[in-house]
């Protein structure tokens, strides 16, 4: 069973209980007054992308198809919404774009033409602010990419790779996902996985310059996003003992300073469940 909470960035002084099967990848639109987020359309089933209001009535379904859609996030004006999808390859998610109300959705692939078809793919997309990039997750190992970060048009166009941590003669079995676009649209921050349990929160420029480590590598430090001049992310930094208990939110500044703890809970606190399938 999972909750879907509404907090505020200090504190928790109200809160939005949906029990039930799964609820994952949670994310509050903009003006905080809608929740979209995925969920089993049917108990056991594929999951499909949801919204409803932050007040916890008006749960809407938006994909009606049969395959699994996850890791849905908003435009920064809610006009959007960007998603996951296995529509076109099991084990090599796409994502799409549609209008937050569920119509006018395009699939979107890494272009073939650079990235071959064998092993291609995309995990857990941002929009930037304005609506006109899109930020992701790709890894092509037929393409020695693995888990780099890639930023394109909103359309699929211009695709071009920020990072390539996994390169062949690296030596580092590392992957970078969810991306989150800085409020101006000129940065990024991401998570960095090692393939040894330690991950930790990046910042780049969306051009892919100054490429700055945040996190200090205790714990896994993953799933950032930018709030109010922070950046918020999921850690069990101070505690890697309890296993998905440990973990809580932090924030901390774009230029790596002033970490806090904002949760100090007994069970599992997070943004998604997304960090474990790294």
């Amino acid at each position: 069973m999972s909750y879907v909470h509404v907090a505020q960035l200090d504190h928790f002084d109200q809160f939005t209980s949906v029990g039930g099967d799964l609820y994952d990848s949670v994310t509050l639109s903009a003006d905080g007054k809608q929740i979209l987020y995925e969920h089993p359309t049917s108990p056991g089933s594929k999951r499909g992308i949801y919204v409803m209001n932050s007040n916890g009535f008006g749960e809407t379904l938006l994909t009606h198809d049969n395959y699994d859609n996850f890791n849905p996030q908003f435009s920064a004006n809610g006009k959007k919404i960007v998603y996951n999808s296995h529509a076109t390859h099991l084990y090599s998610p796409s994502i799409v774009v549609m209008n937050a109300d569920g119509t006018g959705g395009k699939e979107i692939s890494l272009d073939q033409r650079v990235y071959p078809a064998v092993a291609a793919g995309m995990w857990a997309p941002a929009l930037s602010p304005d609506g006109s990039k899109i930020a992701v997750g790709g890894w092509n190992a037929a393409y020695d990419i693995h888990g780099g970060i890639f930023v394109m048009d909103a359309d699929g166009s211009n695709q071009s790779m920020l990072t390539n941590p996994g390169a062949t003669g690296s030596g580092c079995l590392c992957s970078d996902g969810m991306p989150a676009f800085s409020a101006d649209g000129t940065k990024i921050a991401f998570s960095r996985s090692y393939g040894t349990g330690v991950q930790d929160i990046f910042i780049i420029g969306t051009n892919g310059s100054n490429l700055t480590k945040l996190t200090d590598s205790q714990g896994a430090n993953w799933d950032p996003v930018f709030v109010g001049g922070k950046i918020l992310f999921v850690s069990n930094r101070d505690d890697t003992t309890r296993g998905s208990n440990g973990y809580d939110l932090y924030s901390i500044n774009p230029d790596g300073s002033n970490l806090t703890r904002l949760t100090n809970d007994s069970v599992y606190t997070a943004f998604t469940m997304g960090g474990f399938q790294f």
